[in-house]
C-alpha cells in the first residue's frame, strides 16, 4: 500500500505470510504512513526492500499497539522490524522472533551507513518510543560490499536524527531480550566526506 494518509485501525487483525520484494526505498506493508496505524498484527511476513524499509512501513509518522512475530525484513540502509524510519512516535509494539537485517550496497556519494534497529533503524528527533519490546530476534548490519565507514545495530533504535530544531529522540520504558546483535565496521582511506550523525 503506497501511503496511509488516514488513521489505519487493524481492529486486532492479523496479517499473515505478506511477502513484499521491491528494489525501491520505502518498502513496507505501507510504504508511508503519513498519519497513524494501529491495532495491527504481522506473523510469518518476509519484506525486502533498500532504503528505509519496515514490515509495518519503510517510513513514517505514529505506529500503536502493532506487534510482528517470525518475519523477516532485509534493506539496504535504516532497517526496522516495526519501520525503517520512524518520523512520529511508536508506542506500544512487540518484534518477537524477527530476523532484521540492513545490507549496504555501495553507495561512494552518500557514504551511508546501513543501520538496523529492533524497533526502527532511525527515528527523527523529538520522536519518543515508549513500551515497545523486542524479543528472540537477530540483528544485523554491515554484510555486503560496502564502503560505509560504519555499520549500526541496536535492540530498538539504530540511529537518532537529533538535532537543535527537533530535539532530542526518546526511548521510555523498552525492553530487548534474548536478541542477537551484529554490526561489521568498513574501513575506507578518505573520511574527509564522513557525514555528522546523531546516533542513540
Amino acid at each position: 500500500i503506497s501511503d496511509c494518509y488516514g488513521v489505519f485501525d487493524g481492529n486486532g487483525k492479523t496479517v499473515r505470510k505478506l511477502l513484499i520484494t521491491s528494489n525501491q526505498d520505502n518498502v513496507g506493508f505501507f510504504s508511508t504512513n503519513s498519519n497513524r496505524i494501529i491495532n495491527l498484527f504481522f506473523d510469518s511476513c518476509e519484506v525486502r526492500g533498500k532504503n528505509n524499509s519496515g514490515i509495518v512501513a519503510g517510513n513514517g509518522a505514529t505506529i500503536e499497539k502493532v506487534s510482528v512475530t517470525n518475519s523477516t525484513v532485509t534493506g539496504d540502509y535504516l532497517v526496522g522490524g516495526i519501520t525503517g524510519f520512524a518520523y512520529g512516535d511508536v508506542k506500544n509494539c512487540i518484534v518477537n522472533n524477527v530476523t532484521i537485517t540492513a545490507v549496504s550496497v555501495e553507495d561512494q556519494e552518500a557514504l551511508r551507513y546501513p543501520s538496523a534497529g529492533g524497533i526502527a533503524g532511525m527515528a527523527l528527533g523529538g520522536v519518543a518510543i515508549t513500551n515497545c519490546s523486542v524479543s528472540g530476534s537477530q540483528i544485523t548490519t554491515g554484510s555486503g560490499d560496502a564502503k560505509s565507514y560504519s555499520a549500526y545495530s541496536s535492540g530498538i533504535l539504530a540511529e537518532s536524527g537529533s538535532g537543535t530544531s527537533y530535539g532530542a529522540t526518546r526511548v521510555f520504558n523498552c525492553k530487548v531480550n534474548t536478541t542477537t546483535l551484529q554490526a561489521k565496521n568498513y574501513s575506507q582511506t578518505d573520511r574527509s566526506h564522513k557525514p555528522n550523525r546523531d546516533r542513540y
